[in-house]
């Protein structure tokens, strides 16, 4: 390869009979006026810039010569390529920059990146042409990737900030699901009780067993008792997806309990970082999202069997939508702990109703019961969604007001 390099990159010698400094002599203008050439004296510099021109000239067919032997298909890689460590490659690129500098060989601004056809046989032209084709097919390719990376930059956009109408849409449908289930499944009746009943639906229960409660009350404040069981279960704290591994989800949510004591609220944003860490973490488990919701739904149904249904069909349907609505506070739960945003629903309110205007949207009123106080809150019907945002960490923004049942 260097006796072929040293064969091309030399300057030819002059023809016979043509002169050193005229690379047009009179052999080859038999025509040419002697006459003028004896009377007027030759210009020095004329002749070096026709001596430069020539073995430009020379030298610039050789480096065609020797690129186009360069870019013949090489086994460097074992796929008929060429490569930047193959020296080859390297001398071809030399030369390349070498003739880059030649006005008649330099690139215009105006040109692409396709290859210029070169001057040459019919199949250099073809190959040329196969090359600037595959170059416009990788254009379309990388357009298309592009648009796919914009695609998913936007996802994650989405997911990093939810819309609070999201999180609304998802509580609004949470709460109507659940007055739907109770009002469409179950009687007005007195409920049944059984020996084997728990304390905790004995205490529920027995109020109206023993006609100590008004029996119109019953269903209004069943709506409250199963917000209040799946604001426990499913939406009082971050489920982090660790469902197969109850233990190190459960240390997750202390964590997260004492991070939220701990931490000033001017620190919320490692708060919110390693939230969203953790839930990545978890689902790279790839555990069944809807055990917990299964679970949750098969409790508070068992919770539920004292009340009277009002036929076995609904009865069947009443269970099927209470899993649906499992289902959709799980998700809501999700959609939450991935926002950048840190969202609480609050489902503790006690005292005075008037002490919470501000957070209070919608009042049923009960007859009072002995010992109450006129205006005290009998119970929560269904949470208040709040939030703070990592722009402003000290202020609580109010999203939907609790809805409260006040003794009257």
């Amino acid at each position: 390869m260097l006796a072929y390099l040293a064969r091309y990159t030399t300057p030819r010698r002059p023809k016979r009979g043509q002169h050193l400094l005229d690379p047009t002599s009179q052999q080859d203008n038999p025509m040419a006026d002697s006459k003028a050439t004896m009377h007027q004296p030759p210009n020095p510099l004329d002749a070096i810039v026709h001596r430069q021109n020539h073995y430009f000239n020379i030298l610039r067919g050789d480096i065609k010569e020797v690129l186009n032997e360069l870019r013949k298909p090489r086994n460097v890689m074992g796929n008929g390529g060429w490569n930047e460590s193959d020296p080859h490659a390297r001398v071809a690129e030399n030369l390349d920059n070498a003739a880059s500098r030649s006005p008649s060989y330099s690139s215009s601004p105006h040109t692409d990146s396709r290859i210029l056809p070169p001057r040459g046989s019919y199949e250099d032209t073809t190959r040329v042409s196969a090359l600037n084709a595959n170059i416009d097919e990788l254009k379309q390719e990388l357009i298309k990737k592009d648009a796919a990376i914009n695609s998913i930059k936007n996802e994650a956009y989405k997911q990093l900030h939810v819309p609070d109408s999201d999180n609304l849409g998802k509580f609004n449908d949470l709460k109507n699901q659940i007055t739907k289930l109770v009002y469409r499944t179950f009687e007005k009746k007195l409920p049944i009780l059984r020996s084997d009943l728990s304390p905790e639906q004995q205490d529920f229960f027995g109020p109206w067993h023993h006609h100590k409660r008004d029996q119109k009350y019953l269903l209004n404040r069943l709506r409250g008792k199963i917000f209040e069981m799946i604001h426990a279960d499913l939406l009082d704290s971050t489920l982090f997806g660790f469902s197969s591994h109850p233990q190190v989800e459960k240390s997750l949510v202390m964590l997260e309990y004492k991070l939220r004591d701990k931490v000033p609220r001017e620190g919320l944003k490692q708060l919110v970082n390693w939230r969203i860490a953790s839930l990545k973490c978890g689902e790279l488990l790839q555990d069944d999202p809807d055990l917990l919701a299964q679970n949750t739904a098969s409790k508070i149904w068992e919770f539920m069997r004292p009340l009277v249904p009002k036929d076995a069909s609904v009865k069947v349907r009443g269970m099927q939508l209470l899993q649906r609505l499992c289902q959709n506070a799980v998700e809501l739960n999700h959609l939450m702990g991935r926002s950048r945003d840190t969202f609480f629903i609050k489902n503790n309110f006690q005292g005075l109703a008037a002490d919470n205007e501000e957070l209070a949207d919608e009042e049923v009123e009960e007859i009072g019961e002995p010992e109450t106080v006129t205006g005290t809150i009998a119970y929560c019907l269904f949470g208040s969604l709040t939030k703070l945002t990592e722009e402003q960490p000290l202020k609580e923004l109010v999203l939907e007001k609790v809805c409260l049942a006040v003794y009257s």
